[in-house]
């Protein structure tokens, strides 16, 4: 409706139309103002969607980002340095070649820089081994006979020929199929004989190792040679088999074969983080978060520098004068997201033999890159190394278990003798019977 024009008069404007106070050319112009308007409206309309959707898209690219940086398969993408195989490390020797000494080895904010998108290796990478083999498996040991079962995986660093051991683990402390609807799992984690043995040896030694995994079907082997020197391997083997095999895990355990794990203590108190202590609080459990990682804590551990020695570390090997902060390998819990989260971090690093303190390292870069640090408990206090405060009370086993003191922890280092087996079943069998009277 144009101005000046009484309301009850319709007129139909065309462009020979005159109307009062209006000639052609002003009444042209006007609507031609009318149109600019009209389309700078537009424009401005356009602009502002294109600014929200920009909005919305960039939203989504964030969503996406984070999404892959959670993955628990490791085979998606993510955001993660190439790994460059500067070493010339084979898997196939006992002893490895040490690391390039012209640049210092692990700075984790140098790590975490200049970061691309990559896919990650491929089932049959293992760190740098580009053609890695399970040689014995067992993809279904963690299949659940029921919803309400929880799967307990033990991840357990044995020798080849620690034949000993690992049936003393199976007969007491890793023997328990449903405690608490926790299903124990037990998986003894070794690489393959070195080819320099003695022939008929090394053949002894594989038809016994085939007849114990056909019976119990709990040998995870990989293709790399048994060595102290490729712990290392080991250790990212479990981790990897984790995560293509038991990804159903509600938590996972890492030990060594020569230590006694009280199994129920652990359990224990798995499941004391999702019970109410106070049943009028429901706020006290919901705000309760879950343990990410139990564990023997190092901090500001020192390399050996003695040559000769087992535990030697050279300066070219690691050139720093301490250690960074990490978890002891004789026996600790971990839950499947920070497996992967380490697991992801293994491939942008160089390798480092000592194995435990490898872990460390990745947990550190796994906190800088994913930006969370993992919910940490100590147990230090739980852990025992001194054989003399549960060997009188093994050596009187015929004596009434219950009314001996328990001497020992949660996780007791059992030197290996001939008396390990028996060792071994005194502290269970101690542990069995003060479960049953609830004294501790």
């Amino acid at each position: 409706m144009f101005p000046h024009l009484p309301v009850h008069r319709m007129v139909i404007v065309t462009a020979n139309t005159k109307l009062p106070g209006y000639s052609n050319v002003s009444s042209q112009n006007n609507l031609r103002s009318i149109g600019k308007k009209n389309l700078r409206k537009r424009f401005m309309h356009l602009v502002i969607c294109l600014l929200f959707l920009s909005l919305i898209f960039k939203f989504l690219i964030e969503i996406s980002y984070h999404e892959k940086l959670a993955v628990k398969n490791f085979h998606k993408s993510f955001r993660i340095k190439k790994h460059e195989f500067e070493q010339n490390i084979d898997p196939y020797q006992d002893h490895l070649l040490p690391a390039d000494s012209n640049s210092s080895l692990y700075s984790v904010e140098d790590e975490i820089l200049d970061v691309e998108i990559i896919d990650l290796p491929s089932e049959t990478m293992l760190l740098n081994i580009t053609h890695f083999k399970w040689i014995r498996n067992n993809e279904s040991l963690c299949q659940k006979e029921s919803l309400f079962v929880k799967i307990l995986p033990v991840l357990v660093h044995t020798a080849r020929n620690h034949f000993v051991e690992r049936q003393a683990i199976r007969n007491t402390w890793a023997s328990f199929q449903n405690y608490e609807n926790w299903s124990v799992r037990p998986v003894f984690l070794m690489g393959e004989a070195n080819p320099n043995s003695v022939p008929s040896i090394r053949q002894s030694e594989e038809e016994k190792l085939d007849h114990e995994h056909l019976i119990h079907g709990d040998i995870i082997t990989g293709s790399f040679v048994d060595a102290y020197k490729n712990l290392t391997y080991k250790h990212l083997m479990g981790y990897k088999w984790i995560l293509e095999h038991c990804q159903n895990a509600d938590f996972v355990l890492k030990t060594d074969d020569d230590m006694f794990v009280d199994i129920l203590q652990f359990i224990d108190m798995r499941n004391n983080e999702s019970r109410i202590e106070d049943s009028s609080n429901q706020l006290q459990q919901e705000e309760k978060s879950s343990v990410d990682m139990y564990c023997y804590e190092f901090k500001g551990g020192i390399p050996l520098r003695c040559k000769g020695c087992k535990w030697h570390v050279s300066l070219e090997e690691w050139p720093e004068e301490k250690f960074p902060w990490y978890c002891s390998g004789w026996a600790y819990g971990i839950t499947v997201d920070w497996i992967n989260k380490i697991y992801l971090m293994s491939y942008q690093t160089k390798y480092f033999w000592i194995d435990d303190v490898f872990i460390g390292i990745l947990m550190n870069m796994a906190i800088s890159f994913f930006k969370t640090e993992p919910s940490f408990q100590s147990l230090n206090s739980l852990y025992t190394f001194n054989n003399k405060l549960y060997l009188d009370m093994c050596a009187n086993q015929s004596n009434d278990l219950a009314n001996a003191t328990r001497s020992f922890g949660a996780v007791v280092y059992i030197a290996r003798n001939q008396n390990f087996s028996k060792e071994m079943e005194c502290l269970w069998n101690k542990t069995l019977v003060d479960k049953m009277s609830n004294s501790f």
